[in-house]
């Protein structure tokens, strides 16, 4: 499909309806289709609406205390997006939302920082994103730190505490995360902020990626600065549908453990060899096709025995919550039997599944265990991600990020070190 056009911006409050009205017209304006809001002032008990025909999906973290703060996700309606989840912050801060589009995975956060204490609040927030995030993550807000250093700020420069970028980025740096506008945009000087009272320009707003997706990232710009004290930042990502995995079969060795079931497989295989053995089928034919219907019938037995156990479960979970609150009331010595039995049999299929979760444990230990499979893979992908290349210089002086550019940087630089030809 087509890129995707994201589009952050502070709006500086959003109560005033004619404001309200003039924001969805100028977002739609830009051709923003998935958008993200700061400072929207809602309070989480008398939020506004904030939907239109073009964006039909809203979502929100409002404040619960007073009209300050406030983040949203506005979603265009020819968007598939799908959501799945979502996380808001009680302090309006963050907004975590994750779903599909098509059927990729999307994590969308909107983030917006305090005047102070930013990296301690961004620390707080990127660990929650950590184990929120699934598939593809944008990442965009108001960060409120300058993200380029001094010399390439407009006179008179800002004046941040010296070590708040540097712990800013290092922050950034420990979750894989890339400033996407400058990736795009290595030699621009653009701003997204103007300060009245200091007489200043400064970059505040961005979108942040993981640097394994930074190949999706097709166009990033700085709109002007119009009805809001900052100006919106553009980016065209391009959010691929992928085919659904394709899932491996694996024999359920408990089936043969039940004498019914081989039985019946037995009796199975008999009949099939029976019905297929024909002069004009060759016997490789024959025994290979049988694999396929005996895995067939193995596949429909363990998906009724899976619902019949689904629904044992269910059915146990009713009746046993129906036997709790019978015998809160009534003290029963015959219900409290009752319920020790039902919940004797729910602890029996408990245990049991527990009991195959370890040995498919063990299993994999003892098969894996001395091999380069997923245990040695799992094993390295903390120290992986502490080892990553962010970026490199190339030979004229420009930061290189995406993956493609950083492997031509060093072949290039090795075949001249080596001399090497192609």
């Amino acid at each position: 499909m087509a890129p995707i056009t994201f589009l952050t911006l502070n709006v500086k409050g959003l109560n005033s309806p004619q404001k309200r009205r003039m924001a969805l017209i100028d977002l739609c304006r830009q051709r923003g289709e998935i958008v993200f809001l700061q400072e929207t002032h809602f309070r989480a008990d008398a939020a506004p609406s904030l939907t239109s025909r073009y964006y039909p999906q809203s979502y929100f973290s409002n404040y619960v205390t007073s009209k300050t703060r406030g983040v949203a996700i506005l979603v265009a309606r020819h968007v598939p997006f799908v959501c799945t989840h979502q996380r808001t912050d009680p302090q309006g801060r963050y907004l975590f939302i994750k779903g599909l589009i098509g059927s990729r995975k999307i994590t969308l956060a909107n983030i917006y920082l305090p005047n102070t204490g930013q990296c301690g609040a961004l620390r707080s927030t990127l660990s929650k994103l950590s184990s929120f995030q699934e598939g593809l993550l944008v990442c965009g807000g108001d960060f409120n730190v300058p993200l380029d250093t001094n010399p390439e700020s407009v006179k008179p420069t800002p004046t941040p505490e010296p070590s708040l970028r540097r712990r800013f980025m290092q922050l950034l740096h420990q979750h894989q995360l890339i400033d996407g506008w400058r990736v795009l945009n290595p030699s621009v000087k653009d701003f997204t902020f103007y300060s009245h009272a200091a007489k200043t320009y400064s970059r505040l707003d961005t979108f942040m990626m993981s640097h394994h997706h930074l190949h999706a990232l097709r166009s990033a710009s700085i709109a002007p600065i119009t009805w809001s004290d900052h100006a919106p930042v553009l980016c065209a990502i391009e959010v691929l549908t992928t085919p659904p995995p394709q899932c491996t079969w694996r024999l359920n060795e408990s089936l043969l453990r039940d004498v019914v079931i081989r039985q019946d497989i037995k009796d199975n295989v008999e009949h099939y060899f029976a019905e297929n053995s024909t002069s004009d089928v060759s016997l490789p034919m024959i025994w290979e096709a049988h694999k396929c219907v005996i895995r067939g019938k193995l596949i429909q037995i363990g998906a009724q025995r899976k619902k019949t156990h689904r629904e044992s479960v269910t059915t146990l979970l009713a009746r046993i919550h129906d036997l709790e609150t019978e015998h809160k009331t009534s003290r029963s010595i015959s219900v409290f039997k009752e319920l020790t039995i039902h919940r004797a049999k729910l602890n029996t299929i408990l245990s049991d599944q527990a009991f195959k979760s370890l040995r498919h444990t063990k299993q994999l230990f003892y098969t894996q265990g001395n091999r380069c499979g997923k245990l040695l893979a799992r094993a390295l992908k903390r120290k992986q991600q502490t080892t990553f290349i962010p970026k490199v210089q190339s030979d004229t002086g420009t930061d290189l990020h995406l993956n493609t550019d950083i492997t031509e940087a060093f072949h290039k630089y090795f075949s001249t070190l080596y001399q090497l030809r192609d």
